[in-house]
């Protein structure tokens, strides 16, 4: 079979296995989908149509307590033969049931059971106590819901709603009011309740006994549910079991069902929404056969493309065949229609390049092969002249050995010459490397003095200048103190003006005191004293600011002496200091360059000191060679003789080689290039 028709087979097998599992998957898992979105969409309606229902029957409850609590009723059932009461209640009756439209009939019952007014007059009268809902109103004194009933003038099912009815001044139960609420009517808006992708979907209400109250086909209404599922979920209702909303699959006329229900919980009626399975699937069938369809287009568009994909691969295939067969029969003549497959960037191109390769590679070799024929056949003609040549060339070789066998004998004697020199080289090299080992731990020493001098200049430096800020720092407090002394003049001056005051005042008491004569003896003495001690006071002020002009004087030159000084130590010694360090520091610097250079100058010295012993040795080797060729030289002479009968044999295998070469022409001839 060919790889065309492998290539295509493969694909389309494949293709159609992909197809078929992705199918199957496809409807398994949209079919699982859709239920699962199916089921919780019943479940939703279920519950709300279950919620609405109850609200009609709340309505229901509560619409008629207004005729519970209307006088007319009241006070019928406190006079239940009073017929003017009874007409007024029966007309209050047929008006609310003319509005609700939705009832079959109202009426009254006292507290015996009997009815006193109905909106069908013919029940009037009637004892209603063997109706269980009956029996719980008046035992209970409440509002009762009844199961659902059979009506007596209609025959159609109803459930009967109970609204107590109590004395107005007393508040004694009296009887109650009772409408009679056609089922069917709870259940028309089911008429429209459908899933949304199932069209034939429809809703049935199930009462508490199992008979229908609602189905859309009529002909089932009031008639026992066929649905043993449902059957067996209204059979939990009337155990009184808690009954959930749920869902469940049953076949019904051959068809497979999903159904939905709850159980509507004032009434115990059962709700069920329920759908054809294959209507539901219908969407998933519809996909499935669409991927199908999909797929047979894609595998008849795989089908071409896999014949041509085939076709691209196995046409290079082929012609790499083609190229393989005229090599082995060994035609290496170059033919264009191979070249596009060099082009080709899968194996098919890898195999083609490499074939070509080859090929070029074989017509290389056979071109060489041919070549080389040639060459040997004409190199063994020239080694046939050439021998000649060698032979006659070997005699003279005699003479030129004793020539050379004196050269070097000649060369043996310089050779020593230069050992002796070599001798004397190494010697002083050996000086100068001692030399430069002494100069090197010199300059370390120098360093190390140069090291301890730097440090010494700066622990000096420090101490310098601590002295200095320690003499400033009691300089500026010392000329701070000084001020004092203008703080003493300003006290003397204020001294001389006291005493100037006291001066004045006292003249003034002696004036005073002149004034009053004799009596004023005595106070111009006292003036006269304090006259004079103010006289004093003001001379020894005065010599007191002549002694503070002095001070003031010497601490300004104190101050002036000092400031220099201080000027002195910052900008000279401190400077000398910094200039002794950088001295210091660069004496340092110098004798690290001098150790450097020695220890280069030592390196130096050491290479050169090898360098020595190796020429030494190369002079030992080259005094060796000499002996040793000299011996070569008696070899040769020896071995020319020898030389000649080899030529003998060269011109012989000399001959065999063409022979060789007329062969290997033969086989060349045999390739196309």
């Amino acid at each position: 079979m060919s790889i065309r028709k492998k290539i295509t087979i493969s694909m389309t097998v494949i293709i159609l296995v992909s197809i078929t599992l992705t199918s199957f998957f496809s409807f398994f898992k949209t079919s699982s989908s859709m239920q699962a979105q199916t089921k919780s969409e019943m479940i939703d309606l279920v519950d709300t149509s279950s919620g609405i229902i109850s609200l009609i029957i709340e309505k229901e409850q509560l619409s008629p307590k207004y005729l519970a609590s209307s006088k007319e009723i009241i006070d019928l059932l406190a006079n239940p033969e009073d017929i003017m009461l009874r007409m007024k209640s029966t007309e209050l009756l047929n008006k609310y049931i003319s509005d609700t439209k939705n009832l079959e009939h109202v009426f009254v019952v006292n507290d015996k059971g009997i009815i006193v007014a109905d909106t069908d007059t013919n029940l009037v009268g009637q004892d209603m106590n063997d109706r269980t809902y009956v029996k719980n109103t008046l035992e209970s004194n409440r509002s009762v819901i009844s199961e659902t009933l059979i009506s007596k003038s209609s025959g159609k099912q109803v459930v009967a709603v109970t609204i107590p009815v109590y004395d107005g001044t007393k508040g004694v139960f009296t009887g109650f009011v009772a409408t009679a609420v056609v089922a069917e009517s709870t259940s028309k808006y089911l008429e429209n309740l459908k899933l949304t992708n199932s069209a034939s979907s429809y809703a049935y209400l199930i009462d508490e006994k199992g008979n229908m109250i609602y189905h859309p086909t009529k002909d089932k209404i009031g008639k026992p549910v066929e649905n043993e599922q449902i059957k067996a979920v209204v059979e939990k209702v009337k155990k009184g079991e808690e009954v959930g909303t749920n869902t469940v699959s049953y076949k019904f006329d051959g068809k497979g069902k999903l159904a939905a229900y709850t159980v509507i919980p004032e009434t115990k009626w059962t709700l069920v929404l329920s759908g054809d399975l294959a209507e539901i699937e219908a969407p998933a069938r519809s996909m499935s056969l669409f991927i199908i369809f999909i797929g047979l287009i894609i595998m008849l568009l795989s089908i071409v493309i896999s014949f041509i994909i085939g076709k691209r691969i196995s046409n290079p295939i082929l012609k790499v065949t083609n190229l393989i067969n005229k090599t082995a029969q060994l035609d290496l003549v170059h033919d264009s229609s191979f070249d596009t497959l060099t082009k080709v960037k899968d194996e098919t191109g890898i195999m083609a390049r490499a074939m070509i390769s080859m090929r070029n590679t074989l017509q290389e070799m056979v071109s060489l092969l041919q070549e080389s024929s040639n060459n040997i056949n004409e190199n063994a003609l020239q080694v046939e002249s050439l021998t000649e040549k060698v032979h006659s060339n070997s005699s003279d070789n005699s003479a030129t050995t004793q020539q050379l066998s004196a050269g070097m004998e000649e060369t043996a004697a310089s050779v020593e010459e230069i050992t002796a020199s070599i001798v004397d080289v190494e010697n002083n090299a050996e000086s100068i490397a001692e030399k430069t080992k002494q100069g090197s731990l010199l300059s370390k020493e120098i360093t190390q003095r140069a090291i301890k001098l730097k440090d010494d200049a700066i622990n000096s430096n420090k101490n310098a200048q601590s002295i200095y800020n320690d003499v400033k720092s009691k300089m500026e407090d010392a000329i701070e103190q000084s001020k004092a002394v203008e703080q003493i003049n300003f006290l003397t001056d204020t001294i001389l003006s006291i005493t100037d005051q006291t001066n004045l005042l006292a003249l003034n008491a002696a004036i005073e005191a002149a004034r009053a004569g004799e009596a004023g003896k005595g106070f111009a003495v006292v003036a006269d004293e304090i006259r004079k001690l103010a006289e004093q006071s003001s001379k020894t002020t005065s010599d007191i600011q002549n002694i503070i002009k002095d001070v003031y004087a010497s601490v300004g030159n104190m101050t002036s002496s000092s400031s220099k000084i201080l000027e002195f130590i910052d900008k000279d010694v401190t400077a000398d200091y910094l200039k002794f360090i950088q001295v210091s520091d660069q004496y340092n610097k110098d004798a690290e360059t001098v150790n450097s250079m020695m220890f280069t100058i030592n390196a130096v010295t050491e290479e050169l000191s090898n360098t020595i012993n190796n020429v030494t040795t190369a002079i030992n080797e080259v005094a060796t060679a000499v002996n040793d060729s000299a011996k070569g030289v008696s070899d040769i002479a020896e071995k020319t003789v020898d030389t000649v009968n080899i030529t003998e044999e060269v011109d012989k295998m000399t001959k065999q080689s063409v022979e060789y070469a007329n062969a290997l022409n033969s086989i060349v001839a045999k390739f196309k290039i």
